[in-house]
């Protein structure tokens, strides 16, 4: 994590000092202005870096209260309600190793301002292959609306649901081969 300018410690926040010789490292209370991240609503449990230190947050309406400053998206995880009530689990923390934050990867909220984004669903699928050998690697993710990417793997009700599985076709219509996605 990179040294940041500020530090929470409880609900306070210090700015953090630290000597040219690096003997002495100094705390003072601090006063930061405020602005508002808004993810529309949504329940959220992300993680960010910024300069005004490492946060983690958690809001069921979207709505976060944060130091004005700089901010990347570290961890976002998004919990839906489907029509039935289940309740589904989406997760960004190892999509791409961390580089699938999208919109959210590089931000900045504003004193007495609101940076809003619209995450999650609709979702389109964002695939990939690489060829290992004789074998070929398909790789797939969720992309929400702010290019947010989602790992395969969502939970539905707390429990993790069943890999999807997938056909190989032939020019003319044929299933060459048919199989289940394994998530590593």
């Amino acid at each position: 994590m990179p040294l940041s300018r500020l530090v929470k410690v409880g609900e306070s926040y210090y700015h953090l000092d630290i000597g040219d010789d690096g003997e002495i490292v100094e705390f003072r209370r601090a006063q930061p202005a405020f602005g508002t991240l808004d993810f529309g609503d949504e329940n959220v449990d992300v993680k960010l870096w910024s300069d005004a230190g490492h946060q983690h947050l958690f809001s069921s309406n979207g709505k976060l209260r944060l130091p004005a400053g700089k901010y990347a998206t570290v961890v976002l995880k998004l919990t839906e309600t489907d029509s039935a009530g289940n309740r589904w689990l989406f997760d960004t923390e190892k999509a791409r190793g961390g580089a699938g934050a999208g919109e959210l990867g590089a931000f900045e909220v504003r004193p007495d301002e609101t940076t809003s984004f619209e995450i999650g669903p609709p979702f389109q699928v964002k695939s990939s292959m690489e060829k290992h050998g004789r074998d070929a690697w398909v790789k797939f993710y969720l992309e929400g609306r702010s290019g947010e990417l989602y790992v395969p793997g969502a939970k539905k009700n707390g429990k993790e649901v069943p890999e999807p599985q997938f056909q190989i076709i032939s020019e003319t219509g044929q299933t060459v081969h048919s199989a289940q996605f394994g998530f590593a």
